[in-house]
């Protein structure tokens, strides 16, 4: 028994800058999403772990509650099982570091600062390393109670 879901199209670079978003009568939706190039074939958390990572970065304050309402988000929409579940936590980390990492080493040969717009984000992965992963997941499902 396989502990994944079927393999879906998924966008990979789930982001800010990729949403489009309307806000009417105090309500905000989703209108549209942008910039398919690095979409593939892969599994859902994968789309769900970048863009927590993203809206993470993107806080400005509470990074690490920031992921638990991202996820719960997706978690209205879509179920995770256990096992997704429980590897969400590396998954995370994982995106941080490719994004980290790959940026600094494109700025270094293209010198384009929008390669840099991630790098906040080792302020951020410090903190989520300091959190045990268990930890982490009941945290975030917590947000989704209140």
């Amino acid at each position: 028994m396989c502990c994944f879901y079927f393999l879906d199209l998924i966008h990979s670079d789930f982001n800010e800058q990729n949403i489009l978003i309307s806000t009417e009568e105090g309500k905000v939706s989703i209108k549209g999403i942008l910039d398919f190039q690095d979409s593939s074939y892969g599994y859902t958390v994968f789309d769900i772990a970048i863009y927590i990572m993203y809206m993470m970065i993107q806080a400005k304050e509470d990074q690490i509650d920031t992921g638990g309402y991202a996820l719960s988000g997706f978690l209205s929409k879509q179920k995770l099982n256990d096992t997704e579940l429980s590897l969400l936590y590396w998954l995370v980390c994982g995106r941080f570091i490719q994004s980290l990492l790959l940026g600094l080493y494109n700025f270094s040969i293209h010198k384009d600062p929008y390669l840099l717009v991630t790098q906040p984000g080792w302020a951020v992965l410090k903190k989520l390393w300091e959190i045990p992963p268990e930890t982490l997941i009941k945290r975030w499902l917590s947000i989704m109670q209140h």
